[in-house]
């Protein structure tokens, strides 16, 4: 990964950080794995020995497409579970390209970037999917909401990034997602501790305000994003599994006086 990647030094000093997305796949059912925002493939790495699902690995930045492409080189020499694709995902709304510092990469509102909807991007290539996957720093609402018709036909598990920048798109995305279906959330924080339980969209409009408070307000930090999961009643099951689990395998593992 790039020398100036943060998840070398970030992963050490937060024990629950990234461990809840690999435990949820090794309890999917058939469908493929869709990442948007796949970065230089670490997640990937971490899910690929955890379940037999297809994963579509999705990334619009060059460089970090390049490292991705290198990392699958060794982890899936063959191609056979993993098929890279290079893209920047989103409806074309939001005006801007992609610049990267310190691992991610964001967008920018100078210049205008190509954009492929999600629906575009995945037909014909994935017939069925268990879970989508969305962490593009703000942008995760826009993505989502490029990919309803096959979200709608699929009702995978989606996992995306909480508002960094506004909320109007992402309280739009769950009206969009409540009317096909979309009513159990749970909500973790950027450290990866599970905040909420089954909880509707209200409580996820309530916490992006409290998050956004803290880039826009001058509010005193206590965290800097939310991580998101939501399902309808179809994976409702798989969702309370995988949560009920990572409670006892990861948050409830160390006891202190």
């Amino acid at each position: 990964m790039p020398a100036d990647h943060e998840l070398p030094r970030y992963q050490p000093r937060n024990r629950l950080y990234d461990r809840f997305l690999p435990l949820l796949c090794s309890h999917l059912r058939d469908g493929s794995i869709v990442d948007v925002g796949a970065n230089v493939g670490d997640g990937v790495a971490a899910i690929l020995p955890v379940c037999t699902n297809k994963i579509f690995a999705i990334e619009g930045h060059e460089k970090f497409f390049a490292f991705l492409a290198t990392n699958l080189a060794r982890i899936d020499p063959t191609q056979s579970r993993v098929t890279p694709i290079q893209a920047v995902v989103g409806t074309g709304q939001s005006a801007g390209t992609l610049r990267a510092a310190k691992g991610t990469a964001t967008l920018s509102g100078k210049g205008a970037g190509a954009f492929t909807s999600l629906d575009a991007l995945l037909s014909g290539n994935a017939d069925q999917i268990a879970l989508l996957k969305v962490d593009t720093d703000g942008y995760d609402a826009d993505v989502i909401m490029s990919g309803l018709q096959t979200i709608g036909r699929s009702k995978p598990l989606l996992f995306w990034e909480g508002p960094t920048i506004e909320s109007t798109s992402f309280a739009n995305m769950y009206a969009a997602l409540e009317k096909i279906g979309y009513c159990w959330f749970w909500v973790f924080d950027n450290f990866g501790n599970l905040m909420l339980a089954e909880c509707g969209s209200e409580q996820l409009r309530n916490l992006d305000s409290y998050v956004l408070s803290q880039y826009q307000r001058g509010c005193s930090r206590t965290m800097y994003y939310t991580d998101v999961m939501a399902s309808t009643e179809a994976t409702v099951d798989i969702a309370k599994q995988a949560a009920n689990e990572f409670r006892q395998r990861y948050i409830n593992a160390v006891s202190k006086p």
